[in-house]
Formats: structure tokens, sequence, C-alpha cells
């Protein structure tokens, strides 16, 4: 079967296609087919880190994170569906219950983002969006109450408007955002190994919070909710591009442009 491979730290090209033996699974294990993927951020990020973990195969666990494709589902929108949706939830509900509640997402046309828009949504806030000018009217169409276009409009001017501000790019910092913040809200942090420190030290003092824990911890209980949401039309990941697998490093170069609206998927074909 076809897999994108890697043995050395670098650019996209030292992505290729090889050909690798179909995984056979242990008793306690299922095979699950790859026929789409996404190409993420933290893919490009972490091209040295997964080099020393080995060939990941297609066997997972019977109790590992999946589960059936949402009915009506095709397989690139499938792929797409928990990129982004699973930090969401694991963010949101560190946050609190935030039902009611004003909510701000920066980044909000990106996977985490546009995913975090929904799962806001779902869980009752009050949501403003800040994006760019391309990503404006995709996040109007999944359900932002506002949308700020961040080359028009400063979103710091909203002074202790928001219970949440989820900065879902790993961009933004706690210090610029801290004024948005109403006392006792929180900043969501999504990267940025300061924000474990901030994390800490805002647990102690100060009447805002910084919320950034590793691991995260996601469940097959999360999976099984973002297949119900999307079957019941609650929540659709937002699919930029769909490439062929062979164009990975294709699609990696277009991932690292940080442009991309939502999510970068890989076909896989049957041959």
């Amino acid at each position: 079967m076809k897999a994108v491979v890697y043995d050395r730290y670098g650019p996209p090209e030292v992505l290729r296609i090889e050909e690798v033996a179909r995984p056979v699974p242990r008793d306690d294990e299922v095979v699950v087919r790859v026929r789409a993927a996404t190409v993420n951020r933290f893919d490009c990020h972490t091209r040295e880190a997964n080099r020393s973990n080995g060939l990941v195969i297609t066997c997972v666990p019977e109790a590992a994170l999946l589960a059936p494709v949402p009915a009506g589902v095709g397989f690139a929108e499938a792929a797409a569906a928990t990129d982004g949706a699973l930090n969401a939830l694991w963010c949101l509900r560190l946050a609190g219950p935030v039902q009611g509640r004003r909510v701000l997402v920066y980044g909000a046309s990106g996977a985490i983002g546009t995913a975090a828009v929904q799962v806001a949504k779902h869980f009752g806030a009050q949501v403003t969006a800040v994006c760019g000018p391309a990503g404006v009217a995709v996040v109007q169409a999944i359900g932002a109450d506002r949308v700020i276009d961040y080359t028009k409009e400063d979103f710091t001017a909203d002074r202790g408007r928001y219970f949440s501000v989820f900065d879902a790019v790993g961009k933004e910092s706690f210090a610029h955002c801290r004024g948005v913040i109403e006392p006792g809200g929180t900043y969501l942090a999504t990267d940025g190994p300061r924000n474990l420190l901030l994390g800490l030290w805002t647990a102690r003092f100060g009447d805002r919070k910084v919320m950034f824990k590793l691991p995260p911890r996601y469940t097959q209980q999360d999976v099984v909710l973002i297949k119900e949401l999307m079957e019941a039309g609650r929540y659709r990941p937002v699919i930029d591009r769909v490439y062929p697998i062979e164009d990975v490093v294709e699609a990696a170069r277009y991932v690292e442009t940080q442009q991309k609206i939502g999510n970068v998927v890989l076909a896989v074909s049957d041959s």
C-alpha cells in the first residue's frame, strides 16, 4: 500500500511516497483503511520528532480514537473532521461552561479555528471570530455571531468584553489579549511553552487565567460526539484544498504558507 514516509528532518521535499506492507491486526486491534488524511501545521513542526517514532501503520486498538464515518459524509470531510475539533473540545472544556458567555476565537479561519467557532456555538457561546479578509465569508457561514477582519479592525479595542479568548493559531499572547478578557475569564492557548509557565503562574495570581495543559486528553467519546454533531448538521469541517497523496510535498508547502482556510486534505486512491 502507499504511504508518505521520511527519514530525515527538513523541508517538504524530504517527504516521499513508498509502497509498504499492509498491517496485520492483533486480536484487540482493527485495521483502519486510510482513504484521506489532513496535512496541518503540527505535521510541519514535528517531522524531526516523528522520525524517531518508527513507521505509523493503520492498525489501532479497538478503544482508540475512532468512530464510524458519519452518515452521508465523504472521505475528505471525514478525514478533516477531528483534526481541529478535538483540539477545540479540549481547550473549550478547560475554559469551563461557556453557555451564554462571549468567546473570541483568534485565527478563526484555520483548522482549529473553524472547529472552535462551531464547537463554541454548540456549547451555547456567543462567538466573535478574528481572521484575515480571505476567511471572513467562510467564518460567517459556519455561524460566528460577529467576525472581525484583523486588517481593518483591532480586536483589542473590546476591553473586558470576553469570558474566553481562544488563540487557535498560537500567534497571540496572553499579555496582548489580557485587556479584552473579563475578570475571572480565561486565555485558551494551543501552542507555546511559555503558556505552560503562565498557566501555573496565573492559577495562583491574578483574576484572569491561562489555560494550557499537555498532553491533551482526548477520548473515543469525543470522536463519537464529533460524528453525532456532523450527522445532526451542527458541525462541518472546512476544507480548503484536496491533493492526491502523490502531491504531498506540494500540500505541505501550501500548509507552510499559513494561508490555508480550514483543512488541507490528502486523498488516497484505491490503487
